[in-house]
């Protein structure tokens, strides 16, 4: 997916929102992974028992989906998506791992064809005035 986009995205501004939100990817991740070394006092290899190597190339995959700012506010929100829906899950049945690019890929689903047909707000705007 990001290959394709490179390729439609031929333009500075493009490529630089590519590279922004990858950028924003791996400082969350480092900053994740700076506080699971902290709570368990010693240098935690993240992949191995906390975010799985699918769970980073899908966050890879989606930066060309929102602008930086948007991008942001998608991460968080479809974070928090995961968190609920794996919780609401949990009450039922019990709930090894999260399966955190499965169920963001959901909130995808909704976001994609409400943010396209203008249904969710312009979160840009707020920052313009």
């Amino acid at each position: 997916m990001l290959f394709v986009s490179l390729t439609f995205f031929r333009s500075p501004q493009g490529l630089q929102i590519i590279v922004f939100n990858g950028l924003f990817v791996v400082t969350l991740l480092f900053f994740l992974t700076l506080y699971v070394s902290l709570r368990n006092k010693k240098l935690t290899n993240l992949t191995r028992d906390y975010f799985g190597w699918g769970d980073i190339l899908f966050l890879l995959a989606i930066t060309p989906v929102a602008d930086n700012f948007e991008f942001m506010l998608l991460v968080i929100s479809g974070t928090l998506f995961t968190l609920i829906l794996t919780l609401v899950i949990s009450r039922f049945r019990q709930v090894g791992t999260v399966p955190y690019a499965g169920f963001f890929a959901l909130f995808l689903l909704a976001y994609i064809p409400l943010n396209y047909f203008l249904i969710l707000p312009d979160f840009n705007s707020f920052l313009i005035g």
